[in-house]
């Protein structure tokens, strides 16, 4: 991209910086109108900080928890494929991966069976899974220990390993991993996984599931799976979340006439088509008039005349 960009576009109107967070750091030294940044929150308060600066304007897409909630109506083949798609795709390493289950606690087994099911007929069993070609690795070593600790941690506090749990550092490896009766204190359920493990959750009710998703951060995207009207409204009503997909992943992300972007701690501002374009403009009002001005009504010397048109106008405008 940058080799094509630099061929294409003259410097001084569009270039590609490459480099660590230092050169990341050297760049928001520099008098920017707006910067867009995509990233953790905790770095979207260093962008918000440095951008105050120079008083820029910023579009944050920051991550988040992003929640999947399964009534008890809802058509788990449907939703097994689709989860299991959108989890373990680029290996949970998208801002708008689901984070974790909330499931009925009636179809909390058949759930598990389904997704274990939807793996197997992605990406085989056993080894045929390890060396997949449709499967994609930890970014590097970092992030595989740091996804190591979290699945160490909530095995050690209880969760129960449903699939998966394997891990290979050499090859930066987890394998796609299911996990029940993870405790809420855990770091799995306290910070964004991103990375291909997924907890799974149940409630008893609605109000439950609410409860869980309220009691974290607001997140980038929320996903929905059911078939009954009711439960789908409550959740839309009393939860708050950048962007929200009914019975599907990432639809909300991909249509382009369609705002994309966090709210409280998942970011703020929107990207994406005509928002894209909006985020980096400024509206600069403009007015043309003539040489008659109704502003000379209210400059003095203020006689009754005035004072009596200056309340119509104060009235019917």
């Amino acid at each position: 991209m940058a080799e094509i960009i630099a061929a294409v576009f003259q410097e001084n109107k569009i270039a590609v910086v490459q480099g660590d967070k230092d050169i990341a750091i050297q760049l928001l030294q520099l008098p920017f109108n707006h910067i867009f940044f995509t990233g953790s929150s905790a770095v979207g308060k260093i962008i918000m900080k440095a951008a105050a600066e120079h008083h820029a304007s910023v579009t944050l897409e920051l991550g988040g928890k992003t929640p999947v909630i399964i009534d008890a109506s809802a058509d788990l083949n449907d939703a097994a494929r689709k989860i299991g798609m959108g989890k373990f795709l680029n290996f949970g390493q998208a801002c708008v991966s689901p984070d974790y289950l909330l499931v009925h606690q009636s179809k909390l087994d058949e759930l598990v069976e389904k997704l274990k099911s939807a793996i197997q007929k992605s990406y085989g069993t056993g080894e045929q899974i390890k060396n997949s070609p449709d499967l994609a690795r930890i970014i590097n070593t970092n992030h595989f220990n740091r996804l190591k600790s979290m699945l160490d941690e909530a095995i050690r506090k209880g969760a129960e390993i449903k699939a998966g749990g394997e891990a290979d550092e050499e090859n930066l490896y987890i394998a796609p991993t299911i996990l029940t009766n993870v405790p809420d204190d855990c770091q799995l359920m306290q910070e964004e996984i991103f990375g291909p493990i997924l907890p799974i959750i149940s409630f008893a009710t609605i109000d439950e599931a609410l409860e869980i998703v309220n009691n974290k951060p607001k997140p980038l995207a929320m996903y929905i799976f059911s078939k009954t009207h009711e439960n789908i409204e409550k959740i839309l009503n009393e939860t708050s979340a950048g962007g929200t997909t009914v019975n599907d992943f990432g639809m909300h992300y991909i249509q382009y006439f369609l705002p994309f972007g966090g709210v409280g701690m998942s970011g703020f501002g929107s990207s994406h088509g005509k928002n894209g374009f909006l985020a980096f403009s400024h509206s600069r009002a403009i007015v043309y008039h003539h040489k008659w001005s109704p502003l000379k009504l209210f400059a003095p010397p203020y006689k009754k005349i005035k004072n009596n048109m200056t309340r119509l106008l104060i009235k019917y405008l």
